[in-house]
């Protein structure tokens, strides 16, 4: 099997949509409190053709014998700073998914090289992203390429009186 890793382009999209659909079940499934019912794409074609023309994004794609089966979501993201936060500027993985028919054969990691990369082309210095608690596999995954916690959000349900 040949994959290759490179830039989505327009004639992607209708698989484009289709990934972020499988994304947009999983998260709606395992955190329906948080996450809206995926009955269609959260994300438009206009959406996506918007991604794909704006310059502080990547969206790369994993391709396996001529078919998309992955992809990853990078943006540059530039922050000002305060009176109590340095100025930052980071790439920030916004979406990875790789279709469940073809996990484990090394795509995702492939993926985040790719966009780890990108943004070192750009001169950025460091790569932050953000991972749900209830994807078990994915937390061990990106420990695996050499990501730490940085924050963590916590939560309690309270009984409504």
């Amino acid at each position: 099997m040949a994959s290759l890793i490179r830039p989505a382009t327009h004639d992607d999209l209708a698989a484009l949509m289709e990934l972020f659909q499988q994304l947009d079940d999983l998260h709606s499934r395992e955190l329906p409190q948080v996450f809206r019912e995926a009955t269609t794409s959260a994300r438009s074609v206009a959406d996506l053709q918007g991604l794909l023309a704006d310059p502080a994004v990547a969206l790369m794609v994993a391709e396996l014998d001529h078919l998309i089966v992955g992809l990853v979501h990078v943006k540059e993201v530039m922050l000002p700073g305060s009176t109590y936060f340095l100025p930052a500027r980071y790439a920030q993985v916004r979406d990875l998914v790789v279709h469940a028919d073809h996990r484990h054969l090394g795509l995702g990691a492939a993926l985040m090289a790719e966009a780890e990369r990108w943004a070192a082309s750009r001169g950025i210095g460091e790569i932050r992203l953000m991972v749900w608690e209830f994807a078990g596999s994915a937390l061990p995954f990106y420990d695996s390429l050499g990501y730490s916690t940085l924050n963590r959000t916590m939560v309690k349900q309270l009984e409504s009186k």
